[in-house]
């Protein structure tokens, strides 16, 4: 596992950009599960995704570090308020 632009991994960095990117105060506070959630439900959605990729999906966000996903955004929302 190695760093990747001050995140955990890439796979954390990876998510946090595409999935939380922009995330508001008036959203409120987050937790590393809420946050799992909401991934697995995009993976999990995607019905006409082959399950080879739903597969390998699984396999990337297994990596992620939701919790430091969750730090940031709680403090970015902090900041705001």
């Amino acid at each position: 596992m190695s760093e990747h632009n001050r995140w955990t991994n890439y796979e954390t960095w990876l998510v946090n950009l595409w999935c939380f990117d922009g995330m508001a105060a008036e959203d409120g506070l987050v937790d590393e599960y809420y946050l799992r959630s909401v991934v697995e439900h995009l993976i999990k959605s995607n019905s006409k995704a082959h399950s080879l990729v739903r597969d390998l999906a699984t396999a990337f966000v297994a990596q992620v570090n939701f919790q430091e996903i969750a730090d940031f955004i709680n403090s970015q929302i902090a900041e705001e308020v």
